[in-house]
């Protein structure tokens, strides 16, 4: 049982690496890869006494500066993986290292539960991210990360004032292994609030490709009836003609054939949620008086998800309506290009604009009033 132990303990120490995978992109690179396994057993191992006071936020620190060279995302996606991995990883070391641990001298010796408790922990952590993360990381916006880690803040204020005022000599330790229990407790709870956020987000998703599909088969229902009412009043038009001759006639004709209902219904391309989204924003882009020209070939089906195409197309679109809307109408152009080559699906959108500033880091400056949280795409 001692030799499974040991083995145990050592592939144990992947364990917060796993957690955090789970939580955000970690970058192609051996070395900061090895840093960040590094830094995950220096926190699972990490010993968390009771009046030491700088364990805790000096590893704090090296982790969450691990993340940030070692992983991709946001600033706010990184801090608030490395408070939902760093967070697990005190409480169960406040807990086993300072109530289930003794010391023979200089040597600790661990108590029955000590091992348990912690890998155990662990790996219900870590069920629990591949059972309410599965697939794929979640990419919350902004906001909803903020909100994680403000959420993470009262449980570490906890956490610290039990390592810096609690003390192994009180007569009744119970209330401070509660509160490292319910701190155990509370990080568990955290993942499911990171599930909750990420469906919450695919379901904001889902219905702006709702409506997009509605208002797809509006415009489709809408050139079905006229249809309808052209094919009935067929025989009206056709005697009016016979009545009239020369540029009566043609002038006539002209009219009729320009109805909406002899214009040909517009399909981009194969793909079906694409060809929605694309439809959807040539309406936006007619009715603001924008030129919009598409040369797509993308077929159905396709490696992207649905959702993903869906905001892709999505997103670029509305910053080029958004983009030209700012300009006289008769400057008002967008084309894009996409199409599906070798493996790749390649997609190019450009339009007019007006002339953009430059900050002191010649950097281009935003147009939106909030400039602290927008700009121009990533450095």
């Amino acid at each position: 049982w001692s030799s499974v132990l040991n083995m145990i303990k050592i592939a144990a120490v992947i364990l917060p690496f796993l957690f955090l995978r789970k939580l955000i992109q970690v970058r192609q690179s051996k070395v900061r890869v090895v840093l960040l396994l590094l830094l995950c057993e220096i926190l699972m191992w990490l010993p968390c006494y009771v009046g030491d006071v700088t364990n805790l936020p000096v590893m704090f620190l090296a982790f969450t500066a691990a993340i940030l060279f070692g992983c991709e995302g946001t600033l706010q996606q990184k801090l608030a993986a490395a408070v939902l991995t760093a967070g697990p990883a005190f409480s169960v070391n406040v807990l086993t290292d300072n109530y289930f641990l003794e010391f023979d001298g200089m040597r600790s010796v661990p108590l029955p539960g000590y091992w348990e408790i912690r890998l155990g922990y662990w790996a219900v952590m870590c069920l629990l991210a591949r059972k309410l993360l599965p697939g794929r990381r979640y990419d919350l916006p902004g906001k909803f990360w903020n909100l994680l880690i403000l959420l993470s803040v009262p449980v570490l204020g906890m956490l610290g004032a039990l390592v810096v005022f609690s003390s192994l000599e009180v007569e009744n330790p119970w209330l401070d292994v509660s509160v490292s229990l319910l701190c155990m407790l509370y990080w568990t709870g955290m993942i499911l609030t990171v599930h909750v956020l990420g469906r919450q987000q695919e379901l904001e998703r889902s219905e702006h490709f709702y409506q997009m599909r509605q208002q797809y088969y509006n415009a489709m229902e809408q050139q079905q009836k006229e249809v309808r009412r052209l094919r009935h009043d067929m025989k009206n038009h056709l005697t009016a003609l016979s009545g009239l001759s020369g540029q009566e006639r043609e002038a006539y004709l002209a009219e009729i054939l320009n109805a909406p209902a002899f214009s040909p219904g517009r399909t981009y391309c194969e793909n079906k949620t694409a060809n929605v989204v694309l439809c959807a924003k040539a309406d936006q882009a007619l009715a603001q008086e924008t030129v919009f020209e598409a040369d797509t070939a993308i077929p159905d089906p396709i490696s992207v998800d649905p959702m993903d195409l869906c905001a892709l197309l999505g997103n670029v679109l509305d910053n080029a309506l958004e983009a030209t809307a700012r300009l006289p109408a008769d400057q008002r152009h967008i084309s894009l290009s996409a199409r599906v080559e070798k493996g790749l699906f390649a997609v190019r959108v450009s339009n007019t604009y007006l002339f953009l500033e430059r900050g002191i880091d010649g950097r281009l400056s935003t147009l939106k009033k909030d400039r602290k949280n927008h700009g121009y795409g990533l450095a």
